[in-house]
């Protein structure tokens, strides 16, 4: 078991320089690796500014729910308030005719008494 875990280090180990080794030769034997290196900056880059932009997005597109549903609460206000409006002018409406009527009725009341 003792040799199998050996084993299994020394693989590691070998496979860890092997990376260094081939990044310190992709570092020397290419000359565009200072291009490539810059491309991935500016990669990191450009995922930094688009998670930031989404992240941005995430929140307005929040923000503006929660401003719809003010709005549908607003809404439902105004209806109630309208409601209540058109209700106390029935209401008006119906004192006002009765008003006229009991009026007019003790005029004619009045004018067929002296007619009398």
């Amino acid at each position: 078991m003792a040799r199998g875990n050996n084993l299994r280090l020394t693989l590691k180990n070998m496979k860890l320089s092997g990376v260094l080794q081939m990044k310190q030769a992709n570092a020397t034997s290419h000359p565009r690796a200072s291009i490539l290196t810059a491309a991935r900056k500016r990669l990191q880059l450009e995922t930094v500014r688009r998670k930031a932009a989404e992240t941005s997005l995430m929140e307005s597109r929040q923000h503006y729910g929660q401003l719809l549903v003010k709005s549908g609460l607003m809404k439902e206000q105004l209806r109630k308030l309208s409601l209540r409006i058109l209700l106390a002018r029935k209401e008006e409406r119906k004192h006002i005719s009765c008003e006229l009527h009991d009026d007019i009725t003790q005029i004619l009341t009045g004018i067929n008494g002296r007619s009398a």
